[in-house]
């Protein structure tokens, strides 16, 4: 019996101090728990998150960079404050070359 099935697991880790944003990392943890020991855990990846909501990596991670190199604290800190939502339903890991 599967007990891990459905738990839930926040892929916290290094994004912002990352060469690859800590994109790399949660994909590898992903595949190999669901995909080659189908443990069916549901994961929250910050790095892969549905539109409309925001993700903490590329375009949005440098947006907030931007904002905190130009010493605008606050409007960085609103920024961020759209990547906090999160969907529950499980769906494909983006990009992946085998899937």
């Amino acid at each position: 019996m599967n007990e891990l099935r459905s738990t839930k697991c926040y892929l916290a880790g290094s994004i912002d101090r990352a060469s690859d944003d800590g994109v790399n990392w949660r994909r590898e943890v992903i595949y190999k728990c669901n995909m080659l020991h189908r443990l069916g855990i549901l994961f929250l990846d910050p790095t892969n998150k549905p539109k409309p909501l925001m993700s903490e990596s590329g375009i949005e991670k440098n947006r907030v960079d931007q904002l905190k190199a130009e010493g605008k604290y606050d409007e960085a800190s609103e920024f961020v404050k759209k990547f906090r939502r999160y969907r529950e339903k499980p769906r494909k890991p983006h990009g992946l070359p085998w899937g």
